[in-house]
């Protein structure tokens, strides 16, 4: 991770500090105590995991209701940005929103516990979140304050190793251990009691179980005893039912046959009846077609009039009487000639004109003239007269004829439908004589097949008598049956619920010997196993802690006879001309140069073990009580550190020689201010 830039509003001593970059170099932030050089670094804390153990009414401005912490780092050539902001509500500071923007695009979160898991993750951090805390890598691994180094060595070694295991993450180990020795007394004192408890009575269940098992054989036997007799009795009963039916068909026979005999005799006056009418009918219908017959042959017999057709006797009429028509009408004309002439010879005046003329003896040729072509014409009235009556008389026998001659098809056909008729009704009577018969015969047998009926009766009642008494023995064997099995069911499942409960506790048993192998297994390897590779993996971190301490130390101090190492507890010994020497008896520059080896040593192998790339360390305060020249030593250290960015926070001015950039803190009217150098 690096560091880009920081905003800051209403955070402690800070009122507004705008946009500040943090160069990826060497940087001093240089100021008085009390200034708000540590303020800044708790600022960049909270912005990343919030509110741990420094509280909200600790970072929030006294005077104010609201804060913000708005941080930008990189982290995998991705450029991240947080905003957080802190509310004070009456006598509480609480967080009140935050968000993640990442390569621009921001992430709003409700929850302050998936913005920590956020964080973490883009840190490549592998740690649960802990309420209450920030985060134990960052805590050790790049920012670990003064005042936590100077605890953690002063602490008693059952408390230092406690927090170191929690720093190196070993915390797990003593866990599994725990949960393992907890399960294995969980298993031995409530587990394996409880299922010893489910043993108790386990003989005497058994031997319950045996007896009942030798009841329900003995019903059972019974039952199959009572089941043969029972088969017997359906048997019985089945030949009785059979025979009754039997019986019963027959007596439904017998009153279907009485049932019968009337409707049969019915159905022989019925058809006694039918065959007199049928004969009746046949002797009419014979008659009937005799007399088609002779008319028939009356018909046949006749001759035609003539051999033209009704068209051509009427087209002949026709042209008789258009020449009467014509005829008449020239008559007409000559009478009228005639009567002319006749008035020019006899007034000597022409009707016409009625003008008199001189001469009439020309006009008495033309009436002479016209005289005769009026008789002429008369007798010829009289011919086509005579003629138009011979047509008429002629073409009225002809219709006659044709028809009286149409009707011989139709009388043919009814003569035909008559001796069709006759011969069905024939064949009907033939039909309903032996139908009679067959009746009469039916009726005779069902006559002697009633006449039985006495003795079919008297063997039916006997049948169903029998029958009904093997239903009552049948009835007082099936309960007998019932009531066994009832019994053979409580039996079973007082057997069922003792199987169960032996089951239960044989299962019981068994998960007692497997708990057992587990308790086993636990104390006398897992835990042993585990105890082992905290061990094995705590003795390599002491050694390479120890390493660095002993490098870091000889670095910082310089030329000195004091000697000091890591003891197996974490603890700093402190060798002095060849005797132990306490802590509080060194110099305050021996014991910062022991507190800052023992926090870079520390930051370095967190950082190894939590697999953190070179970026960023954080110093509060590092050189208390140093020497120049051994804070000038600490120029070497920096270097060996490798890291790409370090932030110095610090009061002493020897640090202005050798940082790459530094900034001025100061505070002007209760109010932090930066400013470059």
């Amino acid at each position: 991770m690096i560091l880009k830039e920081i905003q800051l509003r209403n955070i402690r001593s800070y009122i507004e500090l705008p946009p500040f970059e943090f160069p990826e170099e060497t940087s001093l932030f240089y100021g008085g105590v009390g200034s708000g050089k540590s303020s800044l670094l708790y600022a960049i804390e909270f912005a990343l995991f919030g509110l741990g153990e420094l509280k909200g009414p600790d970072l929030l401005r006294n005077d104010a209701t609201e804060g913000l912490v708005s941080l930008t780092f990189e982290e995998d050539d991705k450029r991240y940005s947080i905003y957080r902001k802190l509310r004070r509500r009456r006598t509480t500071v609480s967080q009140a929103e935050g968000a993640i923007s990442e390569d621009g695009v921001s992430y709003p979160y409700d929850s302050v516990t998936e913005m920590k898991l956020r964080v973490l993750d883009v840190l490549k951090l592998n740690e649960k979140p802990q309420p209450g805390t920030s985060s134990i890598i960052y805590r050790y691994g790049i920012f670990t304050p003064q005042e936590e180094i100077k605890r953690i060595m002063e602490a008693s070694p059952e408390g230092r190793l406690e927090t170191l295991r929690r720093a190196f993450r070993l915390e797990k180990y003593a866990t599994i251990r725990d949960n393992a020795q907890m399960l294995s007394n969980y298993l031995e004192k409530v587990e394996i009691k409880v299922l010893e408890k489910e043993t108790e009575g386990l003989d005497e269940k058994k031997s319950g179980r045996d007896s009942l098992t030798k009841q329900i054989e003995m019903n059972n036997n019974e039952l199959l005893r009572l089941g043969n007799e029972l088969g017997e009795i359906d048997a019985t009963l089945s030949m009785l039912h059979d025979r009754e039916k039997q019986l019963e068909e027959d007596l439904r026979e017998i009153q279907s046959s009485q049932a019968q005999i009337p409707l049969i005799k019915e159905q022989c006056e019925h058809d006694e009846q039918l065959v007199v009418r049928l004969k009746d009918e046949l002797a009419e219908t014979e008659e009937e077609r005799s007399k088609l017959i002779s008319e028939l042959k009356q018909l046949q017999s006749l001759s035609r009039p003539t051999d033209e057709t009704q068209e051509q006797l009427e087209a002949k009429l026709k042209e008789v009487q258009e020449e009467q028509k014509a005829l008449a009408a020239q008559m007409g004309a000559n009478n009228k000639s005639l009567d002319n002439y006749e008035m020019l010879i006899d007034e000597k005046v022409c009707p016409t004109c009625e003008r008199p003329i001189d001469d009439s003896s020309v006009y008495e040729e033309k009436r002479n003239k016209m005289r005769e072509e009026v008789n002429n014409l008369s007798d010829r009235e009289k011919e086509m007269e005579g003629k138009g009556g011979s047509l008429e008389s002629l073409l009225q026998d002809l219709r006659q004829y044709d028809t009286t001659t149409q009707h011989l098809p139709q009388m043919q056909a009814e003569i035909d439908g008559k001796t069709k008729s006759i011969d069905e009704k024939a064949r009907e009577i033939k039909r309903i004589v032996s139908r009679l018969k067959q009746s009469q015969k039916r009726l005779s047998q069902l006559e002697g097949v009633v006449k039985s009926n006495e003795k079919l009766l008297e063997g039916f009642d006997q049948t169903k008598q029998q029958a009904e008494e093997k239903e009552d023995l049948r009835h007082s064997k099936d309960k007998d049956i019932a009531l066994l099995k009832q019994k053979n069911a409580d039996l079973e499942e007082n057997k069922g619920q003792l199987e169960s409960e032996i089951k239960k506790a044989e299962a019981s048993l068994v998960r007692i010997e497997a708990y057992r192998e587990v308790i086993k297994y636990l104390e006398q390897y897992f835990i042993p196993t585990i105890e082992r590779i905290e061990r094995i993996i705590l003795q390599k971190i002491h050694e390479d802690f120890n390493d660095a301490f002993q490098r870091y130390f000889s670095m910082i101090i310089g030329f000195t006879e004091i000697e000091a190492y890591i003891d197996e507890d974490f603890s700093v010994v402190i060798i002095q001309g060849g005797y132990e020497t306490p802590y509080n008896r060194l110099s305050g520059g021996e014991r910062t140069s022991l507190a800052l080896a023992y926090r870079l040593a520390l930051n370095q192998l967190i950082r190894k073990l939590s697999k953190l790339e070179r970026g960023l360390l954080i110093l509060d305060e590092p050189t208390e009580g140093l020497s120049y020249a051994q804070v000038l030593n600490l120029r070497e250290v920096f270097d060996e550190l490798d890291c790409n960015q370090i932030v110095l926070v610090s009061h002493e001015p020897q640090f202005l020689g050798f940082s790459d950039r530094v900034f001025r803190v100061d505070k002007v009217n209760h109010a932090t201010i930066i400013s470059p150098l």
